[in-house]
């Protein structure tokens, strides 16, 4: 075995090496994903062409991209994606370095860089009205050596400097109404001139002083003629336009300030002129382009406006602007398309006309379309003259470049405007050979793969390698166009918005075929064409060798819905066009349908804006198939405007004028009408017609079937209130709401609604299976939220049988695919694609889920979704634009094809559950073989690990729920028995009935108190709180909440909950609850409130609710005031008062009224001496009086009725005895038993037949007697008698729940849930104790840490550890056991060992101090010591001084104090706790008090009741026995001394003089100082009693402060050294004194919740105050900060946590307290020598010198507690412990918190681990101390030091436990408990031969050496 362990390291590390470098084949990047950039039409472009600089032309496109293209390849430089809504205008290039965009219709302008696209600047331009947007750059126009660019927009003119984007002067020109179209100036003028119109029939020119902006004139002339469309500028004073019926040129002159007009008929420069024409924008000087439907004409502007004809050129011309040339000549370019050819022409054009310099022909694609813009740009050719490079944008949005002749380059940017999707599969190989042939013969892959591995393994011969390259060529031929067997590859049919069709192959992105489409082009019958979706036409499954799948493309010639619509077909193959249809019927919506003719066409259905469906393809076949299925089609239609949304179904054939066989109306089925005022449409999903469903049960992880509700039938509708349809932010959270609705479209069913207050959209949703996610923003939360409805089928839910679906019996008939796990994927807005595991959006997600949870997959709820960078599909890539993801289904089941368009493309394969059928492309037999190697040693190693972790897991986490108050058993055959509880905690919890463990629970705001709990429908469990105002619904079998209701109301009254069984109101299940004065009816489904009536308006105190199976009525019946009995009777169904009676009864009544039956009560009267019996029926009401004496003898005191539910019959409890009384004719009272008085009495127990059961409970030494008595109308008789053993320290029985279950012999048997005395709660069945839970540890009230015993035979705490040897021995055995080298012996002594090691937890202490008891004291006086090994309960004791008495009514315990710490007699004597309660919760009740064995639990001494109790000193004294001595102050401010010994006395009265105290009043706000005066004077002497004197006050102005919070330094805590050194070397001298006191005080205003004051009225103080003295040693004030304030103090600093207002989060601040009596003494030396003044003696009465340092950071957590780590010497560093509101404990490190921090510390600084200053304080999550556990209901964290210094003891506690290890500063004193001893014996070993092994090498390289 260790031959083989060092061959396996070998073969790692060789490996290891070499895999780095074969892991990857060059030909496998790009394999799985591709990505192309685009940047769309192109609409402007400046060329770049400077010798220095790379050649490049700069463009601004209509997907609002602005890019930089390189000019030989026309790769994309950079570019940058501008918002939709800040479109670019214009774009120039200023000082041959900055790009300049115009954007935002003239508000914006920025420079960016242009070598690498970087913004260099920005500028908004803002003004009062939107103009036309303009920018002109001029070449070297300078104001003050700035260079200056000039932009109109919004009204204003700028100069703007082109370095830093500085506006240098503006002037609005829009206050004369002028519409400005062009800015004009000459290079070296002073004038810069702006012209345009005013109005329609005036022309306006302003000229402006260029270096100021100051206007020098203005001048406007009209035109009657009026004008239209824009200006177009010739010369710099000529300008040409349109007039405004469009039949004549207007030629505008203007110069100085003179105007003039020429008007020139159209008709007389265009031969056949018909209809209106428009200017080009082409900027050619002196002359123009004039566009009309048949021609394009260049006119030249001659002397006068005179306009002349200089050429017609063809129809589908373009033009560029003017080309500059040298010697002042200028060139354009006209480009016309004929016949699939490009006629490029460049004209010169000089003062003796034009000629042409260029005449090219170009063969050219048909499918690009016609030309639609053309830039020209000239360079030097190598014999000097001009040269012409000219960039051209066709109709199909592509772009090229022509240089000599020859296309340079084309970019098919039409991509980056994608409409459409349609995925299509490739051929199979029609050559006969089988798919498997595509990817080689299994022959060819296992060698291929062989020679792969050789390769990796660096022993490939050189034939190898030449064989390895060849496979490798031979492999990028992969992306072919057939099919692969795992479905990879598959074209995608891509429809543009300019009407283009393109081919994409998945394999490499490559275009396959293209078509531009001439249904999509514009025609005389088709103006305005636009592609709108792609659909699957022909699909050949049957026919596939011999027929091409096509596609159908629809189109519509408009914008509008009744537009007339166009159809093509197209060959997905070879892109030819097989059929096409134009114009016909509008097209408003296209319905594939599921049926296909003989041909494998599939039928759709089109429908117009008439509601008039079309059928396609109009056969006879498919007339024949659509009328057989007529029943069967169904479709939706959603009016956004009008809130709408209908149902339809084809009713008759149309009728028209012309007859039209495929043509049929449509009928309305159903229709919603969303109300307008509050709901508008936003958005609606369903599910895709191809989606696979492999079944529709889920099996949940308690093994119930849940179905899932598929049906393609389904609708997701979201709405939104109209206000809130603007962007996010423009109303209140109060004024909107998002609903969510799922809708059957077949017969319009609401099935679900849930509203989202306070939520706006956008939304967007996916719907998939039975579920739907979705995503809106809430304002409240001011963040985006997703939220996810799973339906469910409950019409099969009965049916739970697992077994038939295992066997495949069950009602499915799914077909089985889609075995993958889904994923969502998401569009994010920085246009990234991120996929999210459908398990993050399970709403079974828990916060503590199950076991059985866990394993079936259900991850642990937070509020949150986490985003995690590995999750992003797109990896660091952007979609740019994205618009659209794409999914298809690849053949291999985990694989699914994922597409993502925008203006960018991005392809990739993603498999959301892993590639678990295949391996991949890149899969690695080298890896494989490293991995099992490396595997082989890890077992190896960590076998040892594991053997020692299972020995010595530490307890850490401990759940519990509190005392029961209410139960609810569930024990239904088909789920898992369990019991539903809520406790005095405020838990509501499921426990297992078989162990009593938690299933799942939830625990509740403090403020939010359970009332009642019951279970409706079988499935939901009903909570009832907050006083009847919050009505919950949670699942039963998880826990999920799945509905809340809020019931206000005017008044507060007793709440009430009443299910029952099986009631409806209009098929929906209905609950009752009374509270706040309402009774309301309520659906059981879905929470909604179906009715409610006030009842409290006669001031009724209503106690029951009452209801009868099959009754039509309901009663509400109660008190009004005492004196009166009332009943409401109301309609069951609507809540209709029917009736309502009252009647005065004289005697009064007290108490709660208790329901004995329908129709009777029982209650007590006013003075308790008598019983009543309330009659009432039919509205009449009765009452019967029975004097207590004459039921109950030796009645004396008051007794009460329990509240125990018994039919006929009820309990009542006296002081003495517990009585089973029976209501008989008349209002009679019988007694039936008395019981003893210890007795529990459950609510009656309906049993088959109609009888019921209660049972008895009674504790009698011991013992538990159960008593099950059955009750009839003969009487009652015990069905079931037990006697069960049970521990004394239980106490009594408080409460008892019984179930019935059906034993083997079909007999009832019976189950009691008990609650006893002390909180702790069991389940007696059988005579036995099934299971018990000590709940009472959810209420803890004070902890003690006790030191264990120390060995007492002698032996050395060494020995409990075993000694060296021993520990050696077992070390060696585990090294042999892990190696494999073990012999029997050997093995025997291994499990020996075990088992000895086993007691590691045992009552000893260790050498490390980690072992210890915690000492608890219960809310009900229960003290238990739990051991911090593993958590157990070693011992338990219920204390007699704190449970109910004679003479201690209400006992309840206050603190735990360490009475007696035997150090000196640690080996005979046992420490001992001192335990301090009260009879009362007042200052001035009596006072209890016990001293318990900490070892054992027995109780030494006891006394009660003694004086009050109002403050307990431990002072620091002993006597001889190491007692401690206390001070016990009462409510009179006397001292009392304990223990009451001479002893104690004497010790007391020697330090009297040195003992002080405070005291603060917070009522009052008075600070008080004491100390001991004299002897009391009482009527008895008491020696032990002390007076106390006042030494000082502090009085707080009650009016700006009252007390909120303090905290002192504990008195245990040990503090290493005084004094400070910091980075300087400067000391600095800690005031550490135990009477220092942390105050703090708030404005009695800032007293209430947070939010209730501004932060003016508002303010914290905080104080340091010496309790001696009284001295204010430092105050410091937080103006609008309140509390609540939490403070810990340590050492010499206190840090403390409130909210602050002003900046609506929470703060902490720190103040550390500096000595500066001693602060002129800073040498080091003598600090370090131990001759430093730190010995002098000091004193509290000198006047301290004292400095302080304070800092205040942001936290984000609202805290409930806090506490400080503690160590055995005070040198670690401290962390502060954080009791977070979300019920974790959070250790920050307390250098966090030094208020020393800057933003830049020095170098020193640092070395001395002062960290940056940051305005918040980290949250780091391996911080959180108990991980991802929550301490529910956290009140309290304990910290104690271990003997080790680096270690402290945390343990934290609420209603859960929690007890954990920390090591502030890491475990640098000891190794760690998993510290392999056996990896480091390898490690020697290895170490030891590699140096045997090199010691060789280097002597033979020593004798090489020589010899050289």
């Amino acid at each position: 075995m260790n031959m083989a362990i060092r061959v396996y390291l070998l073969l790692f590390i060789v490996l290891s090496y070499s895999y780095t470098a074969f892991s990857l084949y060059e030909d496998q990047v790009g394999l799985m994903d591709w990505h192309q950039q685009y940047i769309g039409k192109v609409k402007h472009a400046v060329f770049h062409t400077q010798k220095a600089a790379r050649k490049r032309v700069v463009v601004s496109t209509e997907e609002n991209v602005v890019s930089s293209l390189d000019l030989r390849h026309g790769e994309i430089f950079w570019r940058h994606v501008l918002a939709p809504s800040d479109v670019i205008d214009q774009i120039d290039i200023a000082l041959g370095k900055y790009v300049i965009t115009l954007s935002s219709g003239g508000s914006i302008l920025r420079a960016w860089n242009l070598p690498d696209g970087q913004m260099v600047w920005e500028s908004t331009l803002l003004g009062p009205k939107a103009s036309k947007p303009l920018l002109l750059v001029p070449a070297n126009f300078k104001i003050d050596r700035e260079n200056v660019m000039f932009v109109y927009g919004n009204g204003f003119i700028h100069a703007i400097s082109s370095i830093d984007g500085e506006v240098i002067w503006k002037r609005e020109l829009a206050s004369e109404g002028i519409n400005i179209q062009q800015l004009i100036y000459t290079d070296g003028s002073d004038t810069i001139s702006a012209v345009g119109f005013v109005g329609i029939h005036r022309f306006g020119a302003y000229i402006l002083d260029v270096k100021s902006g100051e206007l020098l004139k203005y001048k406007s002339m009209e035109f009657t003629g009026g004008f239209s469309g824009d200006l177009s500028l010739v010369t710099y004073d000529t300008a040409v336009a349109i007039d405004s019926i469009g039949t004549s040129l207007v030629t505008i002159q203007f110069h100085d300030g003179l105007i003039s007009f020429h008007q020139t008929r159209l008709s007389h420069l265009i031969q056949d002129f018909r209809r209106a024409a428009v200017i080009s924008p082409s900027n050619i000087p002196g002359a123009f382009i004039l566009e009309t439907d048949n021609s394009v004409t260049l006119i030249k502007v001659i002397s006068g406006g005179e306009l002349k004809v200089v050429e017609e050129l063809g129809h589908a011309t373009a033009v560029s602007d003017a080309l500059f040339l040298p010697g002042g000549q200028q060139a354009f370019a006209l480009v016309q398309h004929r016949d699939g050819k490009i006629l490029l022409t460049v004209k010169l054009d000089s003062d003796d006309g034009m000629s042409n310099l260029l005449e090219e022909t170009i063969h050219l694609d048909n499918q690009r379309g016609k030309v639609q813009k053309v830039f020209i740009n000239t360079y030097v050719r190598v014999d000097r003259s001009n040269g012409f490079r000219v960039l051209i944008v066709m109709e199909d949005d592509s772009l090229f470049l022509l240089q000599q002749g020859e296309i340079v380059w084309s970019r098919e940017d039409g991509l980056a405007s994608i409409v459409d999707v349609k995925p299509i599969e490739l051929p199979v190989e029609k050559d006969g050979v089988s798919v498997a042939k595509v990817e080689n013969n299994l022959f060819e892959w296992l060698k291929g793969h062989l020679l792969k591995l050789k390769g990796t393994l660096m022993i490939a011969t050189p034939d190898d390698v030449a064989a390895i390259q060849k496979m490798r060529l031979q492999s990028s031929g992969k992306s072919k166009m057939t099919r692969d067997r795992n479905g990879f590859r598959k074209l995608l049919v891509v429809l543009t918005r300019a009407g283009k069709l393109f081919a994409l192959h998945t394999g490499d992105g490559r275009i396959v075929w293209s078509r531009l489409l001439k249904t999509l082009r514009k025609s005389e019958t088709c103006q305005s064409p636009r592609g709108i979706s792609l659909h699957q036409w022909q699909d050949p499954h049957h026919h596939a060798l011999d027929q091409n799948p096509s596609v159908l493309i629809v189109g519509r010639c408009g914008d509008g819905l009744d537009s007339a619509g166009v159809l093509s077909i197209v060959d997905a193959y070879t892109g030819e066009e097989r059929n096409h249809m134009e114009p016909l019927h509008s097209i408003a919506h296209i319905i594939p349908l599921s049926f296909t003719d003989s041909l494998e066409q599939r039928l759709h259905l089109l429908l117009d804006a008439n509601r008039h469906a079309h059928l396609y393809p109009r056969t006879a076949e498919a007339l024949d198939i659509f009328q057989r299925e007529l029943g069967n089609i169904y479709w939706y239609s959603t009016e956004t405007d009008e809130g709408i949304l209908r149902g339809h179904s084809v009713q008759k054939n149309c009728d028209l004028e012309e007859a039209d066989n495929f043509c049929f109306d449509s009928r309305d089925l159903w229709s919603i009408v969303f109300p307008s005022e509050s709901e508008k449409i936003t958005a609606t999903a369903t599910r895709s017609l191809n989606e696979v469903v492999h079944t529709q049960a889920k099996v949940t992880a308690d093994q119930e079937v849940m179905y899932k509700y598929v049906s393609k039938n389904l609708l997701f509708l979201a709405t939104v209130a109209p206000k809130s349809v603007g962007p996010i932010g423009s109303v209140t959270p109060d004024e909107s709401s998002l609903i969510a609705y799922l809708i059957d479209t077949v017969t319009g069913r609401i099935l679900h609604r849930v509203t989202h207050h306070g939520s706006v959209g956008p939304v967007h949703a996916v719907f998939s299976e039975n579920w739907v996610v979705y995503h809106y923003f809430n304002l409240r939360a001011h963040r985006y939220e997703m939220s996810v409805i799973e339906i469910y089928d409950q019409a099969r839910a009965e049916n739970k049988d697992v077994l038939k679906l295992v066997l495949g019996t069950h009602n499915l008939t799914t077909p089985i695919t889609a075995y993958s796990r889904p994923e969502v994927l998401l569009g994010t807005i920085g246009d990234q694609v991120l996929a999210l595991d459908k398990r993050f959006l399970d709403p079974r997600r828990t916060v503590n889920p199950t076991q059985a949870e866990k394993e079936e997959g259900i991850i642990p709820l937070t509020d949150s979704l986490p985003i995690i960078p590995q999750s992003y599909v797109t990896h660091a890539l952007k979609v740019e634009g994205l618009r659209g993801i794409v999914t298809v289904p690849a053949k291999l089941e985990s694989t699914t094809l994922v597409f993502a368009y925008g203006t960018d493309l991005f392809f990739t394969r993603l498999a959301p559950s892993k590639t678990y059928d295949s391996l991949t492309e890149d899969f690695s037999y080298a890896l494989l073989l490293i991995t099992i190697g490396a595997l082989v040693v890890a077992i190896c190693v960590t076998w040892v690990w594991s053997e020692k972790k299972e020995l010595q897991e530490k307890w850490r986490h401990q759940q519990y729920i509190g005392k029961v108050k209410h139960a609810v058993f569930h024990t239904q055959k088909a789920a898992r028995k369990r019991v539903v509880v809520s406790t005095e905690e405020n838990v509501v919890s499921s426990l297992d009935l078989r162990h009593g463990e938690i299933f799942w629970r939830h625990v509740l705001a403090p403020s939010d108190v359970i009332d009642q709990i019951d279970i409706a429908l079988g499935k939901y469990v009903i909570t009832l709180s907050s006083g009847g105002s919050i009505l919950r619904a949670w699942n039963l079998p998880d826990g999920q909440m799945v509905w809340e209701s809020t019931l206000l109301g005017p008044k507060a009254s007793k709440p009430l909950l009443l299910v029952p069984a099986n009631f409806k109101v209009d098929r929906e299940n209905v609950m009752f609850v009374y509270g706040n004065g309402f009774i309301h009816a309520i659906s059981s489904i879905d929470g909604e409130v179906i009715w409610k009536k006030e009842l409290a308006s006669e001031g009724i105190n209503v106690q029951q609710l009452i209801y009868t199976d099959g009754s039509d009525t309901i009663s509400a019946v109660g008190f009004v005031g005492t004196h009166r009995f009332g009943a409401y009777i109301l309609d069951v169904k609507s809540g209709e008062l029917l009736k309502y009676k009252s009647m005065e009864f004289t005697g009064g009544f007290s108490g709660d009224l208790s329901l004995v039956t329908d129709d009777t009560a029982v209650a007590i009267d006013s003075i308790a001496t008598s019983l009543v019996t309330i009659q009432f029926h039919d509205g009449r009401i009765s009452f019967h009086q029975t004097r207590l004496s004459h039921l109950i003898q030796y009645f004396r005191r008051a007794a009460v009725i329990s509240p125990s539910n018994i039919p006929g019959a009820f309990i009542l409890e006296t002081d003495n005895s517990v009585t089973l009384i029976k209501v008989i004719s008349g209002g009679e009272l019988k007694v039936v038993e008395e019981l003893g008085h210890a007795t529990a009495v459950s609510d009656a127990l309906f049993l088959p037949g109609g009888q019921q059961a209660f049972a008895l409970v009674q504790h009698r030494d011991g013992k538990i007697l159960l008593t099950v008595k059955l009750d009839s109308d003969d009487g009652t008789s015990n069905l079931l008698e037990e006697t069960i053993h049970l521990d004394n320290q239980r106490g009594k029985v408080q409460k008892v729940f019984i179930n019935t279950y059906v034993r083997v012999d079909r007999s009832n048997g019976f189950r009691v849930l008990i609650v006893m005395e002390d909180d702790s709660l069991f389940l007696l069945q059988q005579g036995e104790i099934v299971w018990s839970r000590e709940d009472g540890l959810a209420s803890i009230v004070d902890v003690k840490p006790i030191e264990l015993p120390v060995e007492k035979d002698g032996v050395s705490v060494a020995k409990v550890e075993n000694n060296l040897f021993e520990w050696l021995k077992g070390h060696l055995l585990k090294l042999k056991g892990t190696l494999m080298i073990a012999t029997p012996d050997d093995v025997a002594a291994i499990q020996k060992m075990r088992l000895q090691s086993s007691g590691k937890s045992k009552m000893t202490r260790d050498r490390n101090g980690f072992r210890k008891l915690l000492i608890v004291l219960t809310r009900t006086g229960k003290l238990c010591a739990l051991h911090t090994g593993d958590g157990r309960i070693v011992w338990s004791r219920l204390l007699k001084t704190l449970r109910k008495s004679e003479t201690c009514q209400s006992p309840r315990g206050i603190s735990l104090h360490q009475w007696q710490d035997p150090h000196h007699h640690a080996l005979d004597q046992n420490p001992s706790v001192l335990i301090v309660g009260r009879c009362g919760d007042s200052l001035d009740s009596a006072g209890v008090l016990s001293i318990v064995d900490a070892y054992t639990g027995e109780e030494r001494n006891h006394m009660e009741p003694l004086h009050s109790i109002a403050h307990i000193i431990p002072l620091s004294f002993t006597d001889s026995l190491e007692q401690r001595l206390h001070l016990l102050l009462d409510a009179n401010r006397r001292a009392h001394l304990y223990p009451r010994t001479a002893e104690a006395l004497d010790i007391f009265q020697r330090e009297s003089g040195n003992i002080y105290w405070y005291s603060a009043e917070t009522e009052e706000g008075t600070l008080r100082g004491h100390s001991v005066h004299k002897n009391c004077v009482l009527e008895e002497a008491d020696n032990f009693c002390f007076d106390s004197r006042d030494l000082w006050s502090i009085v707080f102005p009650s009016e700006s402060e009252k007390i909120a919070a303090s905290a002192t330094r504990s008195l245990n805590e040990v503090v290493h050294t005084q004094a400070k050194v910091t980075a300087d070397q400067e000391v600095m001298y800690k005031y550490v004194s135990k009477n220092l006191l942390f105050l703090a005080t708030v404005a009695p205003k800032a007293v209430g919740p947070i939010g209730s004051v501004t932060p003016d009225e508002s303010s914290l103080i905080a104080y340091l105050i010496d309790t001696v003295t009284g001295r204010i040693l430092h105050r410091v004030t937080h103006h609008g900060s309140v509390g609540p304030v939490h403070a810990v103090f340590s050492e010499n600093w206190v840090v403390y946590h409130y909210f602050n207002l002003r900046a609506h989060r929470y703060e902490m601040s720190v103040i550390e307290i500096y000595d500066q009596a001693r602060a002129e003494n800073k040498d080091v030396l003598k600090l370090v020598l131990g001759t430093h003044n730190l010995t002098f003696p000091i004193t509290a009465y000198s006047r301290p010198e004292v400095s302080t340092k304070s800092q205040s950071y942001f936290f984000a957590h609202s805290l409930k507690t806090m506490a400080v780590t503690l160590t055995a010497k005070g040198i670690t560093s401290k962390q502060v412990l954080l009791g977070t509101i979300g019920d974790q404990v959070l250790a920050l490190d307390k250098r966090f918190l030094d208020p020393r921090r800057t933003v830049n510390p020095t170098q020193a600084e640092k070395e001395e681990g002062i960290i940056p200053l940051t305005d918040s304080l980290p949250i780091i999550p391996q911080s959180y101390v108990t991980h991802a556990l929550k301490v529910e209901g956290l009140r309290g964290i304990v910290t104690v030091p271990a003997k080790l210094e680096s270690t402290t003891l945390v343990f934290a506690y609420g209603t859960d436990l929690f007890f954990t290890r920390l090591a502030p500063s890491k475990t640098y004193d000891s190794l760690t408990e998993d510290f392999s001893y056996a990896l480091l014996l390898i490690t020697i070993g290895a170490l030891v031969v590699a140096i045997f092994v090199t010691w060789v090498w280097s002597e033979k390289k020593e004798l090489q050496e020589k010899w050289r």
